[in-house]
């Protein structure tokens, strides 16, 4: 039975724009990446979800060894699948579709540890279809993502939680303040008086 330290509703679909933690850090994943690696095979739902979770948070709390695998290969799935339907990149030379990938691929793989850009990585696995249906822009905001050089640390479980919790109830009472000042805007207008330009009166020109 998958441990979940934190619990959220579960999304489905990986290209929904609803931006809500789904599984949060589950025990169950770790074995499921380790197949992963030694299997190559296709990603499933779970690891999708675990991507999906990095996008809306940008926070990893999994090896980063066995996650940048599913990144590339949800990205190769991507990339791959937009070259067939817009193919309009270079066919040849070292902008090809070919060339620019292998180096995108190479890159990710020289981290260590995951990029300040993961977030954004992890956006272009998860909602590339409202994003880019070019695929020579796909790949040029994949290699702004992945060229860079500053790095962010792998987070414990409890960290990651926190951090998470953190931001849900910063978010949460944005929400709630933004509600409570809208009802007293709103309650201001409705015990306004109805005549507006500062109650000015019509002038009585037989006053003059």
């Amino acid at each position: 039975m998958a441990e979940n330290i934190m619990q959220t509703d579960r999304s489905s679909s990986m290209d929904s724009p609803i931006l809500k933690p789904t599984i949060g850090f589950s025990s169950h994943i770790l074995p499921l990446l380790a197949e992963f690696e030694t299997s190559n095979a296709v990603v499933s739902e779970d690891l999708r979800t675990v991507v999906n979770d990095m996008a809306i948070t940008g926070l990893a709390c999994y090896p980063w060894a066995k996650l940048k695998l599913v990144i590339v290969a949800v990205l190769q799935q991507v990339a791959t699948e937009k070259n067939k339907t817009n193919p309009d990149c270079a066919e040849t030379g070292e902008i090809s579709f070919t060339n620019r990938w292998s180096r995108i691929a190479d890159g990710i793989s020289q981290f260590f540890s995951p990029p300040f850009t993961l977030q954004r990585l992890c956006e272009l696995c998860t909602s590339h279809h409202e994003l880019y249906r070019s695929t020579n822009k796909f790949l040029t905001a994949v290699e702004k993502a992945v060229f860079v050089e500053s790095t962010q640390e792998v987070l414990s479980p409890e960290s990651y939680v926190q951090q998470v919790n953190a931001s849900r109830e910063a978010i949460e009472q944005l929400s709630a303040d933004s509600a409570t000042d809208s009802s007293s805007s709103s309650t201001s207008e409705d015990s306004s008086p109805s005549s507006s330009a500062g109650d000015l009166q019509p002038m009585d020109e037989s006053s003059g």
